[in-house]
């Protein structure tokens, strides 16, 4: 259950945070091998050595979209690489924020408030708050965040719980206030209390 645009291995370990967030932008809604294919096209397109995508790769590729047999077809570099007209736009817009010295540019994400960072990245277009959570989680190791979210996550808390199936399922936010104060208890090390909820989801019991 958890997202594998996030999940550790050799070839992401050495990824920026730009990097990382423009991986979680291709991934989204996606299967794990199609996205793998659009990033990989991606980076062949914008000649990224070692698979790291830069801000200034990105800003200085040339972009266009065209019909090819009936269908939008996004262009990188004369390269058909796969993005949807509405991930381009996202991915653009995050390196828009990264070159920008008023905005992510100058912007220290390891070492900023959780708030500070959250309302940085929620400026992005195609950055919300699950995306981000995975990202404090997971390449910040931020080690108190609970992405209440992920429905893997509140499936793994009702559980233990043994809330109602349906609490997990609701996307009231009054619902998830209530579970969040389940898991009070959790800080200041909620993202632990997040990952083992992964675990209990693998689970065959309910």
């Amino acid at each position: 259950n958890i997202p594998k645009s996030f999940i550790s291995s050799k070839d992401t370990e050495h990824m920026t945070p730009y990097n990382t967030l423009v991986r979680s932008i291709i991934y989204q809604q996606l299967a794990g091998s199609a996205a793998t294919s659009i990033y990989n096209k991606l980076c062949g397109a914008i000649k990224a050595k070692n698979g790291i995508i830069t801000p200034t790769l990105i800003h200085n590729a040339t972009c266009s979209i065209e019909i090819i047999d009936g269908k939008k077809k996004i262009i990188v570099n004369k390269i058909a690489v796969g993005l949807s007209e509405s991930k381009l736009k996202y991915i653009q817009s995050l390196t828009e924020h990264f070159l920008d010295p008023t905005k992510l540019g100058n912007f220290d994400l390891l070492t900023a408030k959780d708030e500070d960072l959250i309302n940085k990245l929620l400026a992005v277009k195609g950055l919300g708050m699950w995306s981000i959570h995975m990202f404090m989680i997971f390449h910040l190791h931020r080690a108190d965040i609970l992405p209440i979210g992920d429905l893997a996550v509140r499936k793994g808390i009702c559980k233990l719980y043994n809330n109602p199936p349906k609490m997990y399922e609701s996307n009231s936010k009054i619902v998830w206030k209530s579970i969040q104060e389940q898991c009070q208890a959790w800080s200041p090390y909620a993202s632990v209390g997040s990952m083992y909820m992964y675990s209990i989801c693998d689970t065959k019991t309910i």
